[in-house]
C-alpha cells in the first residue's frame, strides 16, 4: 500500500489572533476522510519559545510566554490521543527514534534516511538547519525569560506534562 506523509505544522492554529478553538486542524479534516496514523513532537517549551522569539513568529495578543504555554497545552489536550515523540530523544538518537516514529506510522525506515536529509525541505522548517543531527545550544535568553518563567503556571504545567524539568539552565 502506498502512503502519503503530511507534516501538520500547528503554528497557524494555535499561535496567531485566531482562537484556535474555531478552527479545524489538518488532523480533524483528514480523519473524516482518511484512515490516519499521527504522531507529535516536541521540544523543550523554552527552547520553543526562544525559536519563535528569534524567528519573530509571535503572532498572539499577550505575546509572553505564559500566553504561549497556555496554547500549546490547548494544542497538547486537542492531540492527546497521540503518542509524542521528544525532539531532545531524537537528537540523541536519531536512528532508534526514527524507527519508533516509523512504527507509530506504519512506515518503513529507509536506511540510508540521513543521507536525504540535506535534500528535502519541509514547510515549517524555520528553526537551525543543518546537515548533522545533534543536540544544540540554547538560543541566548532575553533578559527576565528565567523569572517569567518561574512566575509562570501554565509554564510549570507544561513542563510536567511533558516531562520536562522547569528549571532554564544557559
Amino acid at each position: 500500500a502506498e502512503s502519503l506523509v503530511l507534516r501538520d505544522h500547528a503554528h497557524s492554529r494555535y499561535c496567531t489572533e485566531v482562537d484556535p478553538s474555531k478552527r479545524r486542524g489538518m488532523l480533524d479534516i483528514l480523519r473524516d476522510v482518511y484512515p490516519t496514523r499521527s504522531l507529535v513532537t516536541v521540544r523543550h517549551p523554552i527552547d520553543s519559545w526562544l525559536s519563535m522569539l528569534n524567528n519573530d513568529f509571535i503572532e498572539f495578543p499577550d505575546a509572553s510566554l505564559e500566553e504561549y504555554c497556555r496554547r500549546y497545552l490547548q494544542f497538547l489536550s486537542d492531540h492527546a490521543d497521540l503518542p509524542i515523540v521528544h525532539y531532545e530523544d531524537f537528537t540523541a538518537d536519531p536512528d532508534s527514534v526514527i524507527g519508533g516514529m516509523c512504527d507509530i506510522l506504519d512506515l518503513r525506515v529507509a536506511p540510508p534516511w540521513k543521507d536525504f536529509l540535506i535534500a528535502i525541505r519541509l514547510s515549517g522548517d524555520s528553526g537551525r538547519t543543518g546537515s548533522v543531527i545533534g543536540s544544540r545550544a540554547r538560543l541566548a535568553l532575553p533578559d527576565g525569560l528565567a523569572e517569567e518563567a518561574r512566575r509562570s503556571e501554565s509554564y510549570a504545567l507544561l513542563c510536567r506534562r511533558l516531562d520536562y524539568a522547569p528549571e532554564i539552565k544557559h
